[in-house]
């Protein structure tokens, strides 16, 4: 598996939230799979809402209790985590589309 900046991203976050390497390769390939149908030029897609906050909202790391994933071009361009009460529109996420995954 190639170690790209969206890969480094999706590990550091959901090591943060405390999954395991298993699991947290399985959502990245759902990720890459889902960047590869994006229809539009870019996208943003709620992959995850977990159940608790992952680190701290003043702090310098990425931190919230939703793992996004962000599409340019067909690509995973990166994967971050955002709070819940954020915005979830377009103009906020800075992508054409967004779409939540159920949860």
């Amino acid at each position: 598996m190639a170690l790209g900046h969206a890969y480094r991203r999706i590990n550091e976050r959901l090591r943060d939230a405390g999954l395991d390497q298993e699991i947290i390769d399985r959502i990245y390939r759902v990720a890459e799979a889902l960047a590869a149908e994006c229809q539009t030029g870019s996208e943003a897609i709620r992959l995850l809402a977990l159940k608790v906050q992952v680190n701290d909202v003043r702090g310098e790391r990425s931190n919230g209790d939703e793992l996004w994933a962000i599409v340019r071009a067909k690509r995973l361009h990166t994967v971050m985590l955002r709070r819940s009460t954020q915005p979830k529109t377009p103009k906020a996420l800075r992508v054409q589309k967004v779409t939540l995954l159920p949860t």
